[in-house]
C-alpha cells in the first residue's frame, strides 16, 4: 500500500531567504503603487490614513489570500480555479503597475484617463472577486456544493395500472431491496484505493475514523470528496468509537 511520504522541513536559511524576497518585494512594490495611486489623483486621507495606501493593499492582500487557497490544495475544484486565476491577476497587475509608474515617472508623463479609470476599478474588483472565492469556500463548508434538491428515499412510487380481467386485491409481490454492489460499482474510479488506505489507517488506530482533515491528508483530496469517503467507510464494529 502506498503511503504518503512526509516532506523535510525547508530549513531556517530557505526561511530566511523567503523572508527577504518577500519584504522586498512588499516595501518596493507598495510604493510604487501607492505613488501610481497618489500620481491618479488619490491623495486623501480617512481617520490620518492616506487612502493611496490602500491601493497596494488591496492588491496584495487579495493575492496573499488566493495564493494560499490555491496551493493547499483543500478546497473544491471551483473554489481552487478561482484562487489560481485570481492569484496570476493579482501578480500581473502588481507587475503592470509597478512597470507603469515607473516608465510614466522616469520620462514625466502625466497618467491619461484611462489609466485613471483603470486603477480606480481595481479596488471593487478585488473585493468582489475575494468576495466570490470566500462564497465558495464557505458553500463547501456547509455542504451546499451538491445543487438540486436533496434526494428523497422513501418517495412514493406509483403502481402499475392494473389490466382488464386481474383482481386489483391480489397481493403485492415484496419489493426485492436493491443490494450494495451497485453503490460501490458507481464509486469514481480509484475510490477503492483511497477506502482501503482510508480503512488502512483504522486497523493502526483501534478502529477510529479519520476525520474530514485525515482524509484530505492521507488521500490528497478536497472537503467534498473526503466527506463521500467518510460516509463510504464501513461502520465500525464497536459502540463508543471516538472520531478524531
Amino acid at each position: 500500500m502506498a503511503t504518503r511520504k512526509k516532506g523535510a522541513s525547508p530549513g531556517v536559511v530557505t526561511w530566511a531567504g523567503l523572508a527577504v524576497v518577500a519584504g522586498a518585494a512588499a516595501i518596493l512594490t507598495f510604493t510604487t503603487l501607492r505613488d501610481l495611486a497618489i500620481a491618479c489623483g488619490i491623495s486623501d486621507t480617512f481617520l490620518g490614513v492616506p487612502l493611496a495606501w490602500l491601493l497596494p493593499i488591496t492588491v496584495d492582500a487579495a493575492g496573499a489570500v488566493a495564493i494560499r487557497v490555491w496551493l493547499t490544495q483543500r478546497a473544491s475544484p471551483a473554489a481552487s480555479r478561482l484562487a489560481r486565476r485570481l492569484s496570476w491577476f493579482c501578480i500581473i497587475l502588481s507587475i503592470l503597475g509597478n512597470a507603469g509608474q515607473h516608465g510614466m515617472a522616469a520620462y514625466g508623463i502625466v497618467p491619461p484617463w484611462w489609466v485613471i479609470v483603470l486603477v480606480s476599478a481595481v479596488p471593487p474588483a478585488m473585493f468582489g472577486a475575494v468576495t466570490h472565492l470566500a462564497v465558495l469556500l464557505n458553500r463547501e463548508d456547509e455542504g451546499a456544493w451538491i445543487w438540486g434538491p436533496d434526494p428523497q428515499p422513501n418517495e412514493d412510487i406509483p403502481s402499475p395500472p392494473v389490466k382488464e380481467g386481474e383482481d386489483e386485491s391480489a397481493p403485492e409481490e415484496p419489493a426485492v431491496e436493491p443490494d450494495d454492489e451497485p453503490e460501490a460499482e458507481s464509486r469514481a474510479p480509484g475510490d477503492g484505493a483511497k477506502l482501503d488506505q482510508l480503512r488502512a489507517w483504522m486497523a493502526d488506530h483501534g478502529g477510529e475514523v479519520p476525520s474530514k482533515r485525515k482524509v484530505i491528508e492521507l488521500c490528497g483530496v478536497g472537503h467534498p470528496k473526503a466527506g463521500k469517503l467518510i460516509e463510504a467507510l464501513e461502520p465500525p464494529k464497536t459502540n463508543g468509537v471516538k472520531v478524531l
